[in-house]
């Protein structure tokens, strides 16, 4: 399982891609760095292969964010910086 984002730096919307292994449950969600969750992209099944959801960060602070994926039993977690 992977997990990257494009462009990175972002103002204000980012691409984010992964990819499953195996099918099975997917969350990914963005937090900031208090730990809050500000947004939830995906929440459900996915089958294996590439996989790509945007965030749009328009209505949030410039800052650092956390993207967290949970899937396949595992975790990833990824940075990204919003600047506006």
């Amino acid at each position: 399982m992977t997990v990257a984002n494009y462009p990175n730096p972002f103002n204000p919307v980012t691409v984010i891609a992964y990819r499953l292994l195996e099918p099975g449950r997917v969350r990914l969600a963005i937090y900031d760095v208090l730990g809050r969750q500000v947004a939830v992209l995906v929440n459900g099944h996915a089958h294996p292969g590439r996989h790509t959801a945007t965030f749009d960060g328009a209505g949030l602070a410039s800052g650092i964010y956390l993207v967290r994926l949970e899937a396949d039993g595992t975790t990833r977690t990824l940075r990204i910086t919003l600047m506006k």
